[in-house]
């Protein structure tokens, strides 16, 4: 009687050993080296970047982060952020290395520029913003990705630019008490979804740009946003402030043109006192910007 229990158990013990053999293999197996890279990153339009040739994401010094993340459905399964500044010796900015299982993900890269007045969150696959002061620039890239062996997998990625850039340019001098720069939007978002590269609330928002020029001379002052569509008319309010935020010159401009991956651009008289606005020109056509004269 105790030979046969011994035999049952030893019999048992061998079974549960090859069952676990078994197993290491199989997740052995569904463990897949990946490799994306980011080169080809895009910042061909003239707006932006004078130059036509992509660029990799380590040699386009205005991005300094990167977000790569897989999800199966809603649920993220991996993410990777790198800073630039903290990049170990040797390893480029914009390559990963990492392992996924087996199966079919949806792949999303978001490469941008912050600080610490500019925080970045992604917080879905449909969901990620600024939550500080203002817009930077940002370029997003999503592709499905299916994994279906254990072989490695070696990915690439083209980012696109998806913010619109407003800039407000003086044909006056800076008035010796201004200060600031606020500039209103009555449309666009700080947020946007990275799978379509839009706006997830139209909203707008205002953002204060310090006057950096000497009193006298002509400035010119930014701001980004997200668009709830690729092209979309928003009202921008234009105000002069001094060191108390109180208010010099006040101008608003309707149905500013905006797209993405473009620069509108403002030019007018901006620290005059007149409350008259000249009559609004702008371009027809796109390229290379669409200006407006107030």
């Amino acid at each position: 009687m105790k030979l046969k229990l011994s035999t049952l158990f030893v019999a048992a013990m061998l079974l549960l050993m090859t069952s676990c053999n078994k197993e290491n293999e199989i997740n052995n197996q569904t463990l897949v080296p990946i490799h994306v890279n980011t080169n080809g990153f895009n910042v061909t339009q003239e707006d932006f970047e004078p130059t036509r040739a992509a660029t990799t994401a380590d040699d386009y010094t205005n991005i300094n982060a990167i977000i790569l993340a897989f999800y199966q459905g809603n649920t993220e399964i991996k993410r990777i952020t790198q800073l630039r500044a903290d990049m170990p010796q040797g390893q480029s900015f914009g390559e990963f290395n990492l392992y996924l299982p087996i199966g079919k993900y949806t792949m999303v890269v978001v490469a941008y520029s912050t600080n610490e007045n500019s925080p970045f969150t992604l917080t879905s696959l449909t969901e990620a913003a600024f939550t500080g002061l203002r817009v930077k620039d940002t370029f997003v890239a999503t592709q499905t990705v299916d994994v279906t062996s254990g072989n490695p997998l070696a990915l690439s990625a083209t980012l696109n630019r998806i913010v619109s850039q407003l800039t407000v340019t003086s044909t006056d001098g800076k008035a010796p008490n201004a200060d600031k720069l606020r500039m209103t939007l009555s449309g666009g978002s700080k947020a946007f979804n990275p799978s379509t590269g839009l706006a997830t609330d139209n909203h707008g928002f205002d953002n204060a740009v310090t006057i950096t020029k000497d009193a006298g001379q002509v400035t010119s002052s930014a701001t980004m946003l997200f668009l709830s569509e690729d092209t979309q008319n928003i009202d921008v309010t234009i105000d002069v402030l001094d060191a108390q935020s109180n208010v010099i010159t006040h101008k608003v401009i309707t149905n500013v043109p905006f797209k993405r991956n473009k620069v509108t651009l403002l030019t007018g008289a901006l620290y005059s006192s007149s409350t008259t606005v000249s009559p609004i020109q702008l371009n027809a056509d796109w390229l290379p910007t669409v200006t407006i004269t107030f």
